[in-house]
């Protein structure tokens, strides 16, 4: 009896032994469809590699000025489908165009409209091929007037300048005199508070104009200029940015600050680039 009992253990010891752990079965179990994938490219945890191909080009405005700054939409498309079809839902990637206005990408093979942001005027459709090569240098080209903006941008960089406790020393608007608005933009800033002014232009034909001054509370003031229909964007003054695009310039002025009021309106102005801006 003591035998066969001895045999019976031996018997499941061995059984046992053969059968690997259930952790080390899965580990297994995944390897093996690892390699099966990736020889059939399907593999749910390898990634396959795909050839990709550089996209390049440049953005200029109706001037023919390069475009810094500005995002570049590339959406797979069917070969022929129009862009004004396209939806976000078609995004593949985005890129930024650098001072030079140049934007490059890396995209897997497939039909492409690449877009302006905001300018679907500006689309051209690239066919990306399988073999890997540099794509022909595209040109996408925008036009201020098909992207018109609300003063409402201004008014938030004003305010984001300038912080939730500034002085608010009014809106001017085109009629109305500006001189008690720049004397307490005066008075905001000789007593180191921080403030904003705004005045309302009339712009270029039927475009929304206005400029203002911002200063903060650290005794950094900025003269911001804004047209519905965009400006210029080349010949920008050191430091100065254009953060919406064409509509919105912001200067900052001079260290140590200089402000008064211009001689042809008095509305507040400072010394920045080497002049008394909007004072020519």
């Amino acid at each position: 009896m003591f035998i066969q009992h001895l045999a019976k253990l031996l018997s499941c010891f061995v059984v046992a032994a053969s059968i690997p752990s259930l952790a080390a079965a899965q580990a297994i179990g995944r390897i093996q469809a690892d390699e099966r994938g990736m020889a059939t490219g399907k593999s749910g945890n390898a990634i396959t590699q795909q050839a990709k191909t550089v996209v390049r080009g440049i953005v200029v405005d109706h001037t023919g000025s390069v475009v810094p700054n500005f995002t570049v939409e590339m959406r797979a498309s069917a070969p022929g489908s129009p862009a004004a079809t396209q939806t976000t839902a078609s995004l593949a990637l985005t890129a930024q165009t650098n001072q030079a206005g140049e934007f490059s990408a890396d995209l897997p093979p497939g039909s492409y409209e690449v877009c302006v942001a905001r300018f679907p005027k500006s689309c051209r459709t690239v066919l990306v091929e399988e073999a890997p090569k540099s794509s022909e240098y595209m040109r996408l080209q925008i036009n201020p007037a098909d992207d018109p903006a609300s003063s409402e941008l201004l008014d938030n960089h004003i305010r984001a300048i300038a912080g939730p406790d500034a002085k608010d020393c009014g809106r001017v608007h085109r009629e109305d005199s500006p001189k008690e608005a720049t004397k307490c933009a005066l008075r905001a800033y000789k007593s180191h508070k921080a403030f904003h002014v705004r005045y309302d232009d009339k712009g270029i034909g039927d475009s929304e104009g206005a400029h203002a001054m911002a200063g903060d509370s650290n005794g950094n003031v900025y003269s911001l200029w804004f047209d519905s229909m965009g400006m210029d964007t080349g010949h920008l003054p050191l430091g100065a940015t254009m953060p919406d695009g064409f509509h919105t310039k912001i200067i900052p002025c001079s260290q140590p600050v200089r402000l008064r009021g211009t001689r042809t309106g008095g509305e507040l102005t400072c010394f920045a680039d080497g002049r008394w801006l909007g004072d020519d």
